[in-house]
């Protein structure tokens, strides 16, 4: 019986040093492989119409090797920021009308 329960006590230990090596030699990195500041911002977007007098400014963040789509930030009134769908109608709306103004 003592013998069984070294056996099965050496057998633990040397899984447990597999696991930890294992774990040592694995790459995290393969997520943090794209620098944060180019990563998608918006982890999800929303269609749903949010009137225009509620939003104080509309922030676009280009296409770029980390985050492939448009990404439309709207920061409202209140201080909360929403991600907006770039495909949805009345945000493209708010596109062109940002462009316009800028291009004035």
């Amino acid at each position: 019986m003592g013998r069984q329960l070294l056996c099965a006590s050496f057998l633990l230990l040397s899984l447990l040093v597999v696991l930890v090596s294992s774990a040592e030699n694995a790459s995290p990195t393969r997520v943090a492989s794209v620098p944060e500041e180019q990563r998608c911002q918006c982890i999800s977007v929303t269609s749903v119409f949010i009137p225009f007098k509620t939003i104080s400014s509309v922030h676009l963040i280009s296409p770029r090797p980390g985050c492939s789509r448009l990404q439309v930030i709207a920061t409202l009134k209140n201080g909360r920021s929403v991600c907006l769908d770039s495909e949805a109608r009345w945000v493209k709306v708010i596109i062109r009308v940002m462009m316009s103004k800028a291009n004035d």
